[in-house]
């Protein structure tokens, strides 16, 4: 199944989630997203996505939803993009704080072209941001891009990535060291990398952690 026909699995959730090409169109917009911001997914569908959110900074009048979207920009360098605060216009012409998680994918049409698909809520928390963002990446990318990493490897890995030692890894894990060092191999051999370094750089490309 393509990454975008599955996006409809998350028609449901909680999060407002909507989805862009490499040009920014909007083509996939879920019922939550329409329920935050008040427009219906047949008004914004084909938009770009500057012209519908039109997001600002949380505490500027500076736009950061503008052409040349700073996320696909970072995701075409192999970088995830970060978690922003931002005012989303509301069909309302009104300003919503919401908290936006871009996650990169790529689809398995027209030779594997990137989308990014954009988390958002206005009432929920950064840590249960993260795990639907978790659970979404889990569900869209395809299988052979998550190379059956398991939830704890990606975990450690992520863990690394933020210049944690290992006996802090097992801490925050409360796990062995030995079993966080087994999580950390497990996650280089399954991304074909030599070192911890290489592996993370992959995970970032793969847009994994």
């Amino acid at each position: 199944m393509d990454a975008t026909e599955t996006l409809d699995l998350l028609d449901e959730s909680p999060c407002g989630v909507y989805a862009v090409d490499a040009d920014q169109k909007i083509i996939y917009w879920n019922s939550a997203a329409e329920e935050i911001l008040g427009y219906r997914s047949e008004e914004v569908i084909g938009l770009r996505c500057y012209e519908a959110c039109a997001s600002l900074a949380e505490n500027e009048t500076s736009p950061i939803c503008i052409e040349g979207c700073p996320s696909l920009i970072l995701a075409s360098q192999g970088i995830k993009p970060p978690v922003t605060h931002v005012r989303m216009r509301c069909s309302s012409g009104e300003r919503k704080k919401v908290s936006v998680i871009p996650l990169v994918v790529q689809t398995e049409r027209e030779g594997g072209e990137t989308i990014i698909v954009h988390l958002f809520h206005d009432q929920i928390d950064d840590a249960r941001a993260e795990r639907l963002a978790e659970s979404v990446r889990s569900l869209v990318m395809p299988d052979d891009e998550l190379q059956s990493l398991a939830s704890r490897e990606l975990q450690a890995l992520r863990l690394v990535a933020q210049s944690l030692e290992i006996p802090e890894i097992a801490d925050r894990m409360d796990i062995s060291v030995h079993t966080v060092r087994d999580h950390i191999r497990n996650a280089r051999e399954k991304l074909n990398a030599r070192n911890r370094t290489e592996a993370i750089l992959i995970a970032l490309r793969r847009g994994l952690l």
